[in-house]
């Protein structure tokens, strides 16, 4: 991940991830805002997920399984929010949220 031009321009193992984690083809760039904005959505969707999921009264193992890669899906969100940050930072870039 690169920061051209007040976009995120992520490589193509990123890229490979985030498809994965996802299911949808990714861009390849995007505005720094919508990036991390995108990460914090899709992990607050993940943790209302297994709120809901951990509050079923015939909670299964299988609820279990579905938790951990839901888990595995906030911690890709995290790291890659972080990395965006740490790059952005570093440029000395101001995150202009709206």
């Amino acid at each position: 991940m690169k920061l051209e031009n007040g976009n995120l321009v992520l490589n193509i193992d990123e890229i490979k991830l985030l498809s994965l984690v996802t299911m949808q083809q990714i861009d390849p760039q995007y505005t720094v805002e919508e990036f991390i904005g995108s990460m914090a959505s899709i992990k607050a969707e993940s943790e209302e997920y297994i709120r809901e999921t951990q509050s079923k009264p015939d909670f299964s193992k299988r609820d279990e399984l579905k938790i951990g890669v839901t888990e595995a899906v906030i911690e890709v969100c995290e790291m890659l929010s972080e990395r965006a940050y740490s790059i952005v930072q570093d440029a000395g870039y101001t995150i202009k949220w709206q």
